[in-house]
């Protein structure tokens, strides 16, 4: 069996773990120590007076603990912007913000990013899709969307590359896509705004 990732690792911490994982514990020193990092990273969290961080920063903290775990990976690229597309004018002025396209290039993959306004007023949807090699992206994978405003949210990528998440906040964000031992890191991108950076 293969080192237990951050998910397993939080799964036989909940309690939720799997016998054979449990097994893979007792006979690994390096997923021991993983645990133990994890089990101390998060009792200091929730040591964390709750009247000195709001519910947002505390939810922002917990996401980023899960993204960056004591491994890091193995290959990791910065996304650059390759190509983006704006509503016309005309249906921006006639029904409010449309959705915005936006594809970029990390590496062997690419990443094309939907921006449309949210059910939540104030807020937007993001749906993306990750490719590589002009296949799909390796099973088991991940993204992290964490904003400047303490949102941070996360969304399995499904078997077609593809993952969507809710209820964005408008401004700066940053997308990390994960799994595999591999990493791509889009920053620079403006929810909700007309002038996304290039992500390099």
């Amino acid at each position: 069996m293969s080192h237990l990732d951050i998910d397993r690792i939080f799964d036989l911490m909940g309690g939720s773990g799997t016998a054979e994982e449990a097994s893979h514990l007792e006979e690994c020193g390096e997923c021991r120590r993983a645990l133990e990092f994890w089990r101390t990273r998060v009792d200091d969290l929730r040591e964390i007076d709750s009247n000195a961080v709001n519910t947002a920063e505390i939810h922002n903290l917990r996401v980023l603990f899960r993204e960056f775990g004591p491994t890091p990976a193995a290959r990791s690229w910065a996304a650059r912007l390759i190509r983006r597309s704006q509503p016309a004018a005309a249906e921006a002025v006639r029904g409010g913000l449309a959705a915005t396209f936006a594809a970029y290039e990390a590496g062997p993959y690419q990443i094309v990013l939907q921006v449309s306004p949210s059910e939540i007023e104030g807020r937007f949807d993001l749906q993306g899709q990750v490719a590589g090699d002009g296949s799909r992206a390796p099973a088991s994978t991940q993204v992290v969307l964490t904003s400047d405003h303490g949102f941070a949210d996360r969304a399995m990528v499904d078997a077609f590359g593809e993952f969507r998440i809710t209820g964005v906040p408008e401004g700066p964000c940053r997308l990390a896509w994960y799994g595999g031992g591999e990493r791509i890191d889009l920053d620079g991108l403006n929810v909700g705004e007309c002038d996304d950076d290039d992500g390099s």
